[in-house]
């Protein structure tokens, strides 16, 4: 996946801007936009969590979520249909010492089969459902 900085901010986006690879929390608060390129409506959650990242014994690098952190993330569901985008709010409801490195966490999953089966031309009878989750980085200020 590739990144880029935004205009000069610490905000970065994931290559498909989908959400944000890095969000900048200051004063307990955040705003994030999370938005949906694909071509059909995605059911998304959103969650706030602590995590570190672990390493592998082949060196691979991956993301353990801990406890969620108590927090208002607003709205914490919804559904986007294709191309829309919707801002979420951030407000923490414990104290996290400034510094501290959380994870915001976002899964997509198509809404409904019937929508799937609408982009393909043969009638489904066995149907995957798939979820994408991105973990992204939320760094803590004063």
């Amino acid at each position: 996946m590739c990144a880029e900085p935004l205009g000069g901010t610490n905000t970065m986006l994931s290559l498909f801007a989908q959400v944000a690879i890095v969000v900048t929390m200051t004063g307990g608060q955040a705003t994030t936009l999370v938005s949906n390129p694909s071509r059909m409506t995605q059911h998304v959650t959103v969650g706030l969590f602590y995590g570190e990242v672990k390493q592998q014994a082949d060196g691979v690098r991956y993301v353990e979520l801990g406890r969620a952190v108590t927090a208002l993330v607003s709205p914490a569901t919804f559904a986007l249909a294709p191309g829309e985008a919707q801002t979420v709010r951030i407000r923490l409801k414990e104290v996290v010492p400034a510094g501290t490195v959380l994870r915001l966490v976002t899964t997509f999953e198509p809404q409904h089969a019937d929508e799937i089966e609408q982009h393909i031309a043969a009638p489904v009878t066995v149907a995957l459902k798939m979820k994408t989750r991105f973990i992204s980085r939320v760094e803590t200020g004063p």
